[in-house]
Protein backbone atom coordinates (compact mmCIF):
# COMPACT_ATOMS: atom_id res chain seq x y z
CA UNK A 1 0.00 0.00 0.00
CA UNK A 2 1.43 3.21 -1.31
CA UNK A 3 1.51 5.95 1.58
CA UNK A 4 -0.54 9.20 0.97
CA UNK A 5 1.31 12.10 -0.08
CA UNK A 6 2.38 15.17 1.77
CA UNK A 7 3.11 18.62 1.01
CA UNK A 8 6.53 20.45 2.50
CA UNK A 9 5.94 22.54 5.05
CA UNK A 10 5.40 26.45 3.70
CA UNK A 11 8.66 28.40 5.01
CA UNK A 12 8.38 31.67 5.64
CA UNK A 13 8.95 32.89 2.75
CA UNK A 14 7.00 31.13 0.46
CA UNK A 15 3.71 32.00 2.85
CA UNK A 16 4.37 36.13 2.93
CA UNK A 17 4.96 35.58 -0.80
CA UNK A 18 1.17 33.93 -0.83
CA UNK A 19 -0.40 36.28 1.92
CA UNK A 20 0.57 39.51 -0.43
CA UNK A 21 -1.01 38.01 -3.66
CA UNK A 22 -4.04 37.53 -1.60
CA UNK A 23 -4.49 40.94 -0.70
CA UNK A 24 -3.53 41.37 -4.09
CA UNK A 25 -6.33 39.73 -5.62
CA UNK A 26 -8.95 41.29 -2.93
CA UNK A 27 -7.72 44.87 -3.15
CA UNK A 28 -10.71 47.06 -4.29
CA UNK A 29 -10.69 48.48 -8.18
CA UNK A 30 -10.32 52.24 -8.32
CA UNK A 31 -14.00 54.36 -9.25
CA UNK A 32 -12.47 55.30 -12.06
CA UNK A 33 -11.98 51.81 -13.47
CA UNK A 34 -15.26 50.19 -12.63
CA UNK A 35 -18.22 50.65 -15.51
CA UNK A 36 -21.82 51.08 -14.22
CA UNK A 37 -24.52 49.84 -16.07
CA UNK A 38 -27.69 51.66 -15.71
CA UNK A 39 -30.57 49.68 -16.36
CA UNK A 40 -33.39 51.29 -18.42
CA UNK A 41 -36.98 49.85 -17.85
CA UNK A 42 -39.20 50.88 -20.64
CA UNK A 43 -43.17 50.71 -21.23
CA UNK A 44 -43.17 48.10 -23.87
CA UNK A 45 -44.80 51.03 -26.53
CA UNK A 46 -41.91 53.13 -25.42
CA UNK A 47 -39.76 49.88 -26.66
CA UNK A 48 -41.68 50.17 -29.69
CA UNK A 49 -41.57 53.82 -30.32
CA UNK A 50 -37.28 54.22 -29.46
CA UNK A 51 -36.41 50.92 -32.00
CA UNK A 52 -38.64 51.37 -35.02
CA UNK A 53 -39.37 55.52 -35.13
CA UNK A 54 -39.19 56.73 -38.27
CA UNK A 55 -38.07 53.72 -39.85
CA UNK A 56 -39.71 51.37 -42.52
CA UNK A 57 -39.83 48.34 -40.69
CA UNK A 58 -40.10 46.31 -37.45
CA UNK A 59 -36.81 43.84 -38.70
CA UNK A 60 -33.26 43.73 -37.18
CA UNK A 61 -30.87 42.57 -39.58
CA UNK A 62 -27.36 41.50 -38.55
CA UNK A 63 -24.87 40.67 -40.95
CA UNK A 64 -22.77 37.81 -40.39
CA UNK A 65 -19.34 40.18 -39.41
CA UNK A 66 -22.27 41.22 -36.58
CA UNK A 67 -23.53 44.57 -38.48
CA UNK A 68 -26.53 45.89 -37.59
CA UNK A 69 -29.25 47.44 -39.57
CA UNK A 70 -32.41 48.20 -37.35
CA UNK A 71 -35.50 48.95 -38.60
CA UNK A 72 -35.91 46.84 -41.60
CA UNK A 73 -38.45 45.70 -44.21
CA UNK A 74 -38.85 42.72 -46.19
CA UNK A 75 -39.80 43.31 -49.68
CA UNK A 76 -40.57 40.11 -52.50
CA UNK A 77 -40.20 41.53 -56.09
CA UNK A 78 -41.28 38.50 -58.90
CA UNK A 79 -40.18 38.62 -62.10
CA UNK A 80 -42.63 40.66 -63.74
CA UNK A 81 -41.73 43.60 -61.49
CA UNK A 82 -44.55 43.50 -58.61
CA UNK A 83 -43.61 44.04 -55.11
CA UNK A 84 -45.17 42.95 -52.24
CA UNK A 85 -44.50 43.53 -48.49
CA UNK A 86 -44.86 47.36 -49.04
CA UNK A 87 -46.98 50.29 -47.30
CA UNK A 88 -50.42 51.03 -49.74
CA UNK A 89 -49.53 54.38 -49.32
CA UNK A 90 -45.86 53.51 -50.26
CA UNK A 91 -46.85 51.45 -53.33
CA UNK A 92 -49.44 53.71 -54.77
CA UNK A 93 -47.10 56.55 -54.99
CA UNK A 94 -44.60 54.00 -56.69
CA UNK A 95 -46.88 52.82 -59.09
CA UNK A 96 -47.87 56.77 -59.49
CA UNK A 97 -44.17 57.34 -60.28
CA UNK A 98 -43.31 54.24 -62.02
CA UNK A 99 -45.32 53.80 -65.23
CA UNK A 100 -43.66 50.39 -65.97
CA UNK A 101 -44.86 48.88 -62.66
CA UNK A 102 -45.79 45.61 -63.50
CA UNK A 103 -44.00 45.35 -66.78
CA UNK A 104 -40.15 45.34 -65.94
CA UNK A 105 -37.39 43.15 -64.95
CA UNK A 106 -36.42 42.96 -61.26
CA UNK A 107 -33.18 45.09 -61.81
CA UNK A 108 -35.19 48.14 -63.11
CA UNK A 109 -37.45 47.95 -60.67
CA UNK A 110 -34.93 47.97 -57.67
CA UNK A 111 -33.59 50.93 -59.94
CA UNK A 112 -36.27 52.85 -59.54
CA UNK A 113 -37.79 51.67 -56.09
CA UNK A 114 -34.26 53.16 -54.84
CA UNK A 115 -33.68 56.00 -57.29
CA UNK A 116 -37.14 57.17 -56.03
CA UNK A 117 -37.45 56.68 -52.68
CA UNK A 118 -33.59 58.30 -51.96
CA UNK A 119 -34.24 57.93 -48.18
CA UNK A 120 -33.93 54.26 -48.20
CA UNK A 121 -31.18 51.55 -48.34
CA UNK A 122 -30.45 48.53 -48.98
CA UNK A 123 -29.32 45.96 -46.03
CA UNK A 124 -29.39 42.31 -47.78
CA UNK A 125 -31.27 40.39 -50.79
CA UNK A 126 -31.21 36.93 -51.61
CA UNK A 127 -33.30 35.17 -55.01
CA UNK A 128 -35.64 32.71 -54.80
CA UNK A 129 -36.20 29.62 -57.68
CA UNK A 130 -38.15 31.24 -59.74
CA UNK A 131 -36.05 34.85 -60.73
CA UNK A 132 -37.68 37.04 -57.70
CA UNK A 133 -36.07 38.60 -55.62
CA UNK A 134 -36.36 39.09 -51.34
CA UNK A 135 -34.85 42.30 -50.47
CA UNK A 136 -34.38 43.91 -47.05
CA UNK A 137 -34.41 47.33 -46.85
CA UNK A 138 -33.95 50.31 -43.85
CA UNK A 139 -34.23 54.19 -44.18
CA UNK A 140 -31.69 57.13 -42.26
CA UNK A 141 -34.56 59.50 -42.54
CA UNK A 142 -38.14 59.11 -42.89
CA UNK A 143 -40.48 60.80 -45.41
CA UNK A 144 -41.47 63.60 -43.17
CA UNK A 145 -37.45 64.07 -42.64
CA UNK A 146 -36.78 64.21 -46.32
CA UNK A 147 -39.25 66.72 -46.82
CA UNK A 148 -38.12 68.83 -44.55
CA UNK A 149 -34.22 68.27 -45.54
CA UNK A 150 -36.19 69.06 -49.14
CA UNK A 151 -37.00 72.55 -47.92
CA UNK A 152 -33.85 73.62 -46.65
CA UNK A 153 -32.00 72.62 -49.67
CA UNK A 154 -34.52 74.55 -51.63
CA UNK A 155 -34.20 77.64 -49.32
CA UNK A 156 -30.41 77.59 -49.79
CA UNK A 157 -30.65 77.07 -53.56
CA UNK A 158 -33.36 80.27 -53.64
CA UNK A 159 -30.88 82.10 -51.04
CA UNK A 160 -27.88 81.15 -53.63
CA UNK A 161 -29.76 82.13 -56.83
CA UNK A 162 -30.82 85.71 -55.25
CA UNK A 163 -27.21 86.41 -53.87
CA UNK A 164 -25.92 85.35 -57.80
CA UNK A 165 -28.58 87.38 -59.17
CA UNK A 166 -27.35 90.52 -57.01
CA UNK A 167 -23.91 90.32 -57.94
CA UNK A 168 -24.81 89.13 -61.40
CA UNK A 169 -26.48 92.43 -61.63
CA UNK A 170 -23.93 94.79 -60.32
CA UNK A 171 -21.76 92.90 -62.75
CA UNK A 172 -23.86 93.71 -65.21
CA UNK A 173 -24.38 97.70 -63.60
CA UNK A 174 -20.23 97.74 -64.39
CA UNK A 175 -20.02 96.47 -67.18
CA UNK A 176 -22.84 98.89 -68.50
CA UNK A 177 -20.67 101.91 -67.01
CA UNK A 178 -17.70 100.52 -68.56
CA UNK A 179 -19.10 99.97 -71.88
CA UNK A 180 -19.98 103.83 -71.94
CA UNK A 181 -17.06 105.19 -70.76
CA UNK A 182 -15.39 102.78 -73.72
CA UNK A 183 -18.16 104.91 -76.39
CA UNK A 184 -16.95 108.16 -74.64
CA UNK A 185 -13.69 107.83 -75.47
CA UNK A 186 -14.56 106.00 -78.56
CA UNK A 187 -16.30 108.88 -79.64
CA UNK A 188 -14.20 111.67 -78.73
CA UNK A 189 -11.42 109.79 -80.32
CA UNK A 190 -13.84 109.84 -83.52
CA UNK A 191 -13.78 113.51 -83.21
CA UNK A 192 -10.40 114.24 -82.63
CA UNK A 193 -9.50 112.41 -85.98
CA UNK A 194 -12.12 113.87 -87.68
CA UNK A 195 -10.75 117.25 -86.76
CA UNK A 196 -7.37 116.54 -87.97
CA UNK A 197 -5.76 115.35 -84.94
CA UNK A 198 -5.09 117.32 -81.66
CA UNK A 199 -1.49 118.90 -82.47
CA UNK A 200 -2.66 119.55 -86.24
CA UNK A 201 -5.55 121.96 -84.02
CA UNK A 202 -4.00 123.25 -81.69
CA UNK A 203 -1.35 124.58 -84.22
CA UNK A 204 -4.52 126.06 -86.39
CA UNK A 205 -5.98 127.74 -83.14
CA UNK A 206 -2.46 129.06 -82.33
CA UNK A 207 -1.93 130.47 -86.00
CA UNK A 208 -5.48 131.74 -85.86
CA UNK A 209 -4.81 133.50 -82.68
CA UNK A 210 -1.13 135.00 -83.63
CA UNK A 211 -3.23 136.35 -87.14
CA UNK A 212 -5.41 138.07 -84.91
CA UNK A 213 -3.00 139.69 -82.60
CA UNK A 214 -0.82 141.03 -86.02
CA UNK A 215 -4.98 142.56 -86.95
CA UNK A 216 -4.75 143.92 -83.58
CA UNK A 217 -1.51 145.37 -83.95
CA UNK A 218 -2.26 146.67 -87.33
CA UNK A 219 -4.89 148.20 -86.84
CA UNK A 220 -3.71 150.15 -82.98
CA UNK A 221 -0.89 151.84 -85.33
CA UNK A 222 -3.87 152.96 -87.87
CA UNK A 223 -5.59 154.80 -84.69
CA UNK A 224 -2.55 156.24 -83.71
CA UNK A 225 -1.81 157.55 -87.19
CA UNK A 226 -5.04 159.28 -87.29
CA UNK A 227 -4.71 161.17 -84.39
Amino acid sequence: MTPPTTLPPMNEVTKGEHDTAMKEATAPIEPALTVTYHKVRLHPEDIIRVLTDKLPGYIPFFTQNGTNFPGCRLIYIDNFGHINGLDEDVLANFKERFPHYGASSVAATVNAFFGLFANYYRAHEFVDGHGGLFLYYSSILNEEDTHDLQEISMEKNKAMNEKRAARNATMEAAKAAKDKETADLMALAKAVRDAGGVAERIAELVNEINLLKQENAKLSKKIRKSK
